[in-house]
């Protein structure tokens, strides 16, 4: 029997607006020598933000730019106003909001990503089901992510290199035979790209693992959990990316990814069973000089 996995909606809550509490980027402006205006970022995460800047009154001003503007952790300029007529007065005002992660981020190379789970596991694959289909009429096709099961625990490892961006290990779900919860442990992990990979149904408080930590393929995350699943023991895995979405707003997409699989088998989601591989060429891949020699040399 096929079990369904289903993706909560986090993905639309992601953009951020300027009304926010503890929101991670902030603005503020200040004159310069020129008297332009000069609006500066402050990123107090650990990756970037792609901020988008909407004004809603210009008063003998111009704006730099009107495109979304990368704001890296610390301070970044992110716009300048510059007066049109000297010795006229001016005025301003603006919204803004923002994503995680940079959208104009790309890689050199097309990623492999590990099955994130130890090595010589035997796992059964499957696409995950839109939520939709189970609290709506109509039924969605939209690829939503994908999900691995195994007969026991194991350690959830990271799939490619990246940075852990969000960590959320507390949920304790006591309930049995679920298809879905809303409230399930998970690790995020941004990626050079611009990219995330989202890890989901995690044993509570086994992570090893902190936000802003650099992981490589096939470091330990933390323990698998789901045992009071119907389906049973399993991880889910989610990539997605944000993009521009028509001129002041911004969507996630979620993406499939390709895995690598022994060269007689091929993870096509429909429930086929995979022996977890993990080869040092896969694992280096988006690795720099120092880090390949770091990792060859056990530090």
């Amino acid at each position: 029997m096929r079990f369904a996995y289903f993706l909560f909606l986090f993905l639309s809550t992601q953009v951020a607006y300027s009304q926010s509490v503890n929101q991670p980027i902030t603005l503020s402006s200040e004159r310069d020598s020129q008297s332009n205006v000069v609006l500066t970022a402050t990123n107090s995460d650990v990756i970037p933000y792609t901020v988008l800047i909407t004004y809603s009154n210009l008063q003998n001003l111009a704006p730099s730019s009107s495109v979304p503007v990368v704001a890296n952790p610390g301070q970044t300029r992110v716009g300048t106003l510059k007066p049109l007529n000297s010795g006229q007065g001016t005025n301003y005002s603006y919204t803004y909001r923002f994503v995680k992660g940079n959208i104009y981020a790309k890689t050199k190379l097309d990623p492999v990503y590990f099955i994130p789970v130890a090595e010589g596991t035997n796992v059964t694959a499957f696409k995950m089901d839109h939520i939709a289909n189970r609290i709506r009429e109509e039924k969605s096709d939209a690829f939503v992510g994908v999900s691995f099961r195994f007969t026991e625990p194991t350690v959830i490892v990271a799939p490619r290199k990246g940075i852990v961006s969000a960590v959320e290990m507390n949920h304790q779900n006591e309930k049995e035979n679920l298809n879905y919860s809303a409230n399930e442990n998970m690790i995020e992990i941004y990626h050079e790209d611009g990219s995330f990979t989202r890890l989901s149904v995690l044993k509570s408080g086994t992570e090893k693992v902190e936000v802003g930590q650099v992981v490589f393929p096939g470091d330990i995350l933390a323990e698998s959990a789901g045992e009071n699943y119907l389906g049973g023991p399993h991880v889910r895995m989610v990539n997605f990316r944000y993009e521009k979405d028509g001129p002041d707003n911004f969507q996630s997409n979620v993406f499939p990814v390709t895995f690598i699989t022994e060269p007689d088998q091929q993870a096509q989601f429909a429930g086929e069973e995979l022996l977890v591989v993990h080869p040092e060429a896969i694992k280096i891949m988006e690795l720099n000089k120092r880090e390949i020699k770091a990792l060859q040399s056990g530090k």
